[in-house]
């Protein structure tokens, strides 16, 4: 369960690479009851929640958001938020300054390694933040698994085991560039709410190798992995095993020259790279690079199974090793850098790493050439019994541009002679042992049997497993507080999401392009409008969405909240209050006014203390409005005019000054289960020349009629429960008519129901009981039909007509 401090980490199951962490490293044991919470199933789906706003009390931060559901549970597992706070680069005298992010990548000079200083923060680590973080992922939970209150849990993460380093996206196929070693990052920067501060130091090589490039600092990325417990299934182990072992023996085949003049090497040697990382390590992700091509073309194939299984079969693999005790004429490969391998007869590399001066300058000249010339498919005379060759398979293979390709050739030269030197004090006995990975067929079909035993002995298999975070920017992910910047940025289609603060509106904004406007719930993300005639204004032949934000008009002038004039438009669980109506001028007063040609869903919001209605709907707009409170409203909780139409669904309207809800003009809706209480005029009222249904409605303790019909409307009223009314249960007037049918109209202060002015309504199997005057009533030169209606225990008549009326 979540803690004040409680820390998360999120893992990208299915699409992201994950990585084993020392399973022989001893982890503190976990009590019984937490153990199911905290070892994630890697077959679970994971969600993620893109450029969320969340805010600390000081700060608000654009973020990602990723959680696993339980399969078959209300639980989810929600991860760590990692945001950067502050960037610096050191100004090679000793201080930091502002890292400029459309500048280059420094070049390292002589022994010189640039350095960037970072703050790291995980958001979940502060309180604030994590209420937020956990709310909006309960939202998506709710939306998309039907589940109201999910249950939120944390995995287990080691604060201890936590990296970070920087890399370049390059596009397509093409492998990343790493630009710095793996740096161990703080337990603080994930547990305290401040965060902390870690030094990456830039690997000068690569500095190097790029610089043709262009690099800018908005170019890299800084990538945060550490170790995860998650649960492995044995089935799709079982099922790679032998995938990988295949590619193993493609790895042993690339290391070997096609004209087959030298053997498969039985051996690969990993002497410390310049990079300072560990050789293991620095190999496990080499070989992670060039098998993700093959597992991404290959259906069926579970990347973070795979990767599991390319660890442990390495792991058995791998090896401390004498190699002077190597027979001569053994084939074996080194490890040169991140790319290439040295590969020849173990006398030959010998031979070699022993020559001196210009004799071994010759023929370290002579190896890159030969490498280059084979890059470029062109034929070489080679010689000799040592190569270099590339790791890469044929989707990766390392592109080498023409410009800069002479740094590139010395820059490999220089790495070759330095591998050279590592070997040479390794044959005079001052390196006693090199590590190593043993690639001959038997082995690697022993450690695959050895592999299949164990995995296949339980239901499946828990494991400490690497992750990667997302990428982050080497930017400050704030956001800005300007609403209409931010809408002006968006893109069209985007989803905006806004954050639980205050956005105040000197006028309103019009949103004439396709988005999505989402807000941290109407109660925390508040738009304040000051002047203008609306707040938000939607227009143009566009989609969009509003969700979980207040509209909030303080202005003097005339202003609706919200209008939207065509397109299509969806409007949930928000809240519009304040709207101001100018009576001489005929203008504003509506929370929300939908008109012209819209489209409009409009679901569980509130629509209160505005100077007309709650929400107007007018000129051709069709809308389905359903589950919304339109309370207090100065008119009409809800009102139809012009030629509207659309479906009125599961509404509350009370305590409106006028009308529950209206339909007017030649409007047409279908009002269907609404609840009217206790409005000024009538609960439902339909005028002019209005039709459509009134079905299933409650309209009781209405000062007014629970249904009233005038002019020459025509509505079909049916099932509708009108009670306690201090006017009539229901009341047609003028030269209105329809039909009344299924009511049940009881305990009004006047009839049931009742017929005057000029209307001619069929009556027809409605109950009218217990009324202060009449069951039904027809008055003045009103006609039209009375039928199958039940007329009981009403203080007057049963039925009753008076003057010209002609029943």
């Amino acid at each position: 369960m979540i803690r004040s401090h409680g820390y998360f980490r999120w893992v990208g199951l299915g699409v992201l690479c994950v990585a084993v962490w020392g399973l022989a490293q001893a982890q503190p044991p976990l009590p019984p009851d937490r153990q199911a919470d905290d070892t994630i199933p890697l077959t679970s789906h994971s969600e993620i929640l893109n450029n969320v706003p969340i805010s600390d009390g000081k700060q608000t931060y654009r973020v990602r958001l990723q959680y696993v559901p339980l399969s078959g549970s209300n639980k989810v597992v929600v991860f760590p938020v990692w945001v950067i706070t502050e960037v610096q680069i050191d100004d090679g005298k000793g201080g930091w300054q502002p890292l400029g992010v459309e500048e280059k990548l420094p070049a390292a000079a002589g022994d010189r390694r640039p350095k960037l200083r970072v703050v790291l923060k995980n958001l979940m680590a502060q309180s604030q933040a994590q209420d937020q973080i956990i709310e909006r992922v309960r939202q998506d939970v709710a939306k998309k698994s039907k589940i109201p209150d999910a249950v939120i849990l944390e995995p287990r993460v080691d604060a201890n085991g936590l990296r970070v380093q920087l890399r370049v996206p390059r596009a397509g196929e093409k492998v990343d560039w790493v630009i710095s070693p793996e740096v161990p990052l703080s337990r603080t920067a994930l547990l305290d709410e401040e965060g902390d501060r870690v030094v990456i130091e830039l690997d000068a090589e690569r500095l190097r190798a790029i610089a043709s490039e262009e690099v800018r600092w908005a170019d890299v990325r800084l990538e945060v992995l550490g170790p995860l417990h998650a649960r492995l299934e044995t089935q799709m182990l079982q099922a790679n095993v032998r995938l990988v072992e295949e590619q193993l023996a493609h790895l042993r085949n690339r290391l070997r020259p096609a004209d087959r003049s030298l053997g498969e090497p039985q051996v690969l040697l990993l002497p410390s790279l310049a990079s300072g990382q560990s050789q293991q390590s620095a190999l496990h992700r080499l070989l992670w690079q060039q098998f993700t091509l093959e597992v991404k073309t290959r259906a069926g194939v579970e990347t973070e199974h795979v990767r599991y299984i390319l660890e442990k079969l390495l792991d058995r693999s791998f090896e401390r090793m004498n190699a002077g005790s190597l027979d001569e004429q053994k084939v074996v490969s080194v490890l040169l850098n991140q790319q290439v391998a040295l590969t020849g007869a173990m006398g030959e590399i010998r031979k070699l790493a022993r020559s001196e001066g210009k004799e071994r300058e010759q023929q370290v000249e002579k190896l890159v050439k030969q490498f280059r010339a084979a890059q470029q498919g062109q034929k070489v005379e080679l010689g000799g019994s040592v190569r270099i060759f590339s790791f890469a398979t044929s989707g990766h293979v390392a592109e080498e541009h023409t410009q800069g390709q002479a740094a590139s050739d010395e820059q490999l030269q220089k790495q070759l002679h330095r591998l050279l030197d590592q070997l040479q004090e390794h044959f005079e006995g001052k390196v006693p042992v090199l590590p190593a990975l043993r690639l001959d067929q038997d082995s690697l079909a022993q450690s695959r049997k050895q592999l299949e035993g164990e995995i296949k002995s339980s239901q499946f298999t828990t494991a400490w497993i690497t992750h990667r975070w997302p990428e982050l920017r080497l930017t400050v992910p704030r956001v800005s507080d300007n609403l209409a910047d931010l809408i002006k940025e968006a893109a069209e289609g985007e989803e905006l999401v806004l954050a639980a603060q205050q956005y105040v509106l000197e006028k309103g904004i019009v949103v004439d392009k396709s988005l999505i406007i989402r807000g941290a719930g109407a109660d925390k993300t508040v738009i304040v409008v000051k002047g203008g005639e609306y707040g938000l204004k939607f227009r143009g032949n566009c989609r969009w969405e509003l969700h979980g934000v207040s509209v909030e008009y303080v202005g003097s002038g005339a202003a609706h909240g919200v209008v939207a004039d065509s397109g299509v438009i969806r409007i949930e669980n928000c809240r519009f209050s304040g709207a101001k109506w100018n009576q001489q001028a005929q203008q504003g007063g509506d929370g929300v006014w939908l008109t012209g040609t819209v489209r409009a869903q409009m679901s569980k919001c509130i629509c209160k203390d505005n100077e007309l209605c709650g929400i107007r709907v007018s000129d051709q707009a069709q809308v389905t409005l359903e589950g919304n409170t339109c309370e207090g409203n100065k008119w009409s909780g809800i009102a139809f005019g012009d030629k509207s139409g659309g479906t009125a669904r599961n509404n509350t309207c009370s305590k409106n000054e006028q009308n529950g809800i209206y339909a007017g003009g030649e409007s047409q809706p279908v009002l269907e289960g609404n609840t009217c209480e206790g409005n000024k005029w009538p609960g439902i009222a339909f005028g002019d020349k209005s039709g459509g249904t009134a079905r299933n409605n409650t309209c009781s303790r209405n000062e007014g009629h629970g249904i009233y019909a005038g002019g020459e409307s025509q509505p079909v009223l049916e099932g509708n429960t009108c009670e306690g009314n201090k006017g009539c249960g229901i009341a047609f007037f003028d030269k209105s008519g329809g039909t009344a049918r299924n009511n049940t109209c009881s305990k009004n202060e006047k009839h049931g129901i009742y017929a005057g002015g000029e209307s001619q309504p069929v009556l027809e199997g409605n109950t009218c009981e217990g009324n202060k005057e009449c069951g039904i009533a027809f008055f003045d030169k009103s006609g039209g039909t009375a039928r199958n209606n039940t007329c009981g225990k009403n203080e007057k008549h049963g039925i009753y007509a008076e003057g010209e009326s002609q029943p």
